[in-house]
């Protein structure tokens, strides 16, 4: 029984075999046979190289020949031909199937001629070229079952009746068949292009791409403004033929196009074009100018509306921003102001800023860095720009322009260190990481009085260029390390409490206030309970304002014992110490903290030292008025005895110990008058900042 099923398997697979080595591959071969049979032409279409489309109205016919693997139309102009509907033809032309078809022989027999199937004279001639020989495909009219047509092969010994798809894509007009683009090369390709002015001395203008960046070749070598650049190079490539001037073209000397006012010159893969822009078109809009490739004698119309752009390429698409970096790539920022010291920012890896000063011994010592402010800094100095109009004021000054613009000794000098973007981060052990980019702006005189532009330049070779920018960025510049700091000095952390507050006044032995929390757990709105409310809500704001200790700005970074106001130097006048008490462990830590103060002037400057933080600095305003309320806002102690009835002295017998009326002796000082008129405000600098130039607004 099993060998009978072994040889009944052994059968059937020697029969798969001999299935698919003989019978299957004649299958196939009839297959194709068949739609050989069915196609006209088949893959001859695929090796067409020229194409002619004749019509009885129109005997020549436009002309397209396929050239370096491109289609153009050589009749009735040269010029590209539209690839998509060329492909659509010859597309056509390959998957074009007979219906049916039947001998021209047979036609006599039933007393019918060509004419009778609009094949004499034909409708359409489809002249094409395969392998060097040329063929017609007269197509007739459509028949009048099935909207279909009748076509005479290539042989003209059979009719074909066909799809009338085939008349449809040769149905096209001239406009259709050529290209409407100037340029062939799309944007991304292009990597370098060139413009000649005759009407600016037949200047010369090249820009180059490098990576992702533009630069100019000539005539001077600069940095070109890539979104600016791109934008006119699209402009370019979306450039459209209006018109075509005749078959002949025109007199080119008559067009401008001989000596032509612009060329302009595309470079991109491996071709290279040139246009012509010669003289404007009477009649055409403002700008319709006349036109013709360099190496094409046809003459048409484009409208060109940046043409004032393309004539001013040198300035209008140069790049106006002075530094080349990005905020991100940036490591330090180091500041130096003429005759003063140099202020030095510094980016950590998690990218945070912070300030790098030295100490009285000369170490480098660092400070938490504001990073709004130098933030702020940071999106000034990289957006630096030219003035639009008037920015590029020399492109090679002499040494006496320097001294002229107050650039030969700056007034400012910033350079800024970068990383570029492909590189690693910088090591933790501070060392610079390879290739960084150094760039150094040198900031000069005004440009004259009455106005807010300023000359600089960029230090370095290759870089002489002289430029305008605006004044705004000297509010970002500051002379002291200290105006980067933090401005915040004290965050307690959440179970910290301040559990003691005293304001004494120094060299004598009053105390403004003192308060203290009565007991552990308590409170300091039960402590302060039995206070005017005026004082107890100053009180309490000056406590949350110490756990979250703030500076409007600093004065200096180190404290002395004495400060500077109106130009003199004075002792402090107060001093503010609050008792901490730090949660944590088995016990509480106890933590003093003091803060000297001077006098208020001014109704809102109150400058603050700090001993432990080493730093000088003026209190913000909160800060100040609770200050002032504890300090010299007295409560009122009640109402005031009634005085005495008066005494009637005759005249002449006054009492000789008692000033006459408007002598009395003044309050005693030191007690400012409640109502009194706030005194002037007093000029407060740090002594550590007495000599030192002050910053320009």
């Amino acid at each position: 029984m099993r060998t009978k099923i072994t040889l009944f398997l052994l059968l059937l697979v020697g029969t798969l075999i001999l299935f698919i080595v003989y019978i299957e591959p004649e299958w196939d071969a009839e297959k194709r046979f068949q739609e050989n049979r069915l196609q006209i032409l088949g893959a001859e279409a695929a090796e067409i190289d020229y194409l002619r489309i004749s019509t009885p109205t129109n005997a020549e016919g436009p002309e397209l020949e396929k050239s370096n693997g491109s289609w153009e139309l050589t009749r009735p102009v040269r010029w590209p031909a539209n690839p998509f509907a060329v492909n659509r033809i010859l597309s056509q032309l390959q998957f074009l199937e007979r219906e049916t078809s039947f001998p021209v022989d047979d036609i006599g027999n039933s007393g019918q001629t060509l004419a009778d199937f609009g094949l004499e004279p034909p409708e359409i001639v489809l002249t094409y070229r395969t392998r060097g020989v040329t063929h017609d495909l007269k197509i007739g009219r459509v028949t009048d079952i099935g909207n279909r047509l009748y076509m005479l092969a290539p042989d003209e010994e059979r009719i074909h009746v066909v799809n009338r798809s085939l008349l449809d894509s040769m149905s096209i007009s001239f406009e259709n068949l050529r290209s409407s683009a100037v340029f062939s090369t799309p944007v991304f390709e292009i990597h370098s292009w060139n413009l000649q002015v005759r009407s600016a001395g037949n200047l010369r203008i090249r820009l180059t791409r490098r990576d992702n960046s533009w630069i100019f070749e000539t005539p001077i070598r600069a940095r070109a403004n890539r979104a600016a650049v791109e934008t006119t190079l699209g402009q370019i490539v979306d450039l459209k033929v209006k018109s075509f001037v005749g078959e002949g073209g025109g007199d080119p000397s008559l067009l401008g196009l001989v000596n032509p006012d612009l060329r302009l010159t595309v470079e991109g893969g491996s071709s290279r074009q040139s246009v012509l822009i010669g003289n404007p078109v009477p009649g055409g809009s403002d700008d319709e100018f006349y036109a013709k490739k360099e190496d094409n004698p046809t003459v048409f119309t484009l409208e060109i509306p940046f043409l004032d752009t393309l004539r001013t390429a040198q300035v209008v698409l140069r790049e106006r921003r002075l530094f080349s970096l990005e905020p991100d790539e940036l490591q330090s920022i180091l500041i130096t102001r003429e005759g003063g010291e140099s202020v030095t920012l510094q980016k950590l890896e998690n990218g945070i800023w912070q300030v790098v000063t030295r100490g009285a011994d000369q170490a480098l010592q660092t400070m938490p860095g504001d990073q709004a402010i130098i933030q702020r800094l940071v999106d000034s100095l990289l957006w630096v720009q030219a003035l639009p109009d008037n920015g590029f004021v020399s492109d090679a000054p002499s040494a006496a322009d320097l001294e002229r613009f107050g650039l030969s000794i700056p007034l400012w000098e910033v350079e800024v260190r970068a990383r570029p973007s492909d590189q690693p981060n910088e090591p933790v052990s501070g060392a610079p990481a390879p290739e960084t980019i150094t760039e150094k702006l040198l900031i000069g005189g005004f440009e004259g009085t009455g106005t807010d532009h300023l000359h600089a330049k960029m230090e370095g070779p290759g870089a002489p260029f002289v430029y305008l920018i605006r004044s705004d960025i000297l509010r970002q510049l500051r002379s002291r390390s200290v105006s980067y700091r933090d401005r915040s000095l004290q965050q307690l952390p959440e179970g910290a409490r301040i559990t003691a507050l005293r304001i004494s006044k120094l060299g004598t032995e009053e105390v403004a206030f003192s308060a203290e929390l009565l007991t552990d757990g308590a409170s300091w709105e039960t402590s302060l309970g039995s206070l005017p409310t005026d004082t107890r809500d100053a009180a309490q704001t000056l406590v949350e304002l110490l756990r979250n200790l703030e500076a409007r700005t600093f004065l200096g970074s180190e404290f002395t014992p004495y400060v500077v106001l109106a130009g003199e130097q004075r002792p402090w006048s107060y001093l503010l110490e609050a008792t901490i008490v730090l949660a944590g462990g088995p016990g509480s830590q106890t933590t003093p903290f003091r803060l000297y103060l001077a006098e208020v002037t001014g109704g809102t400057t109150l400058i603050a030292g700090a001993p432990e933080l080493g730093l000088v600095f003026e209190a913000r305003q909160d800060f100040v008025d609770a200050f002032s309320a504890l300090v010299f806002d007295r409560h009122d102690p009640g109402e005031a005895p009634l005085p005495e009835p008066a005494v009637e002295v005759p005249a002449g017998e006054a009492d000789p110990d008692k000033p006459p009326p408007g002598d009395e002796e003044p309050a005693p000082t030191g007690v400012p008058a409640r109502d009194a008129a706030p005194a002037p405000a007093e000029e407060a600098t740090s002594p550590a900042d007495s000599e030192a130039v002050p910053d320009i607004p």
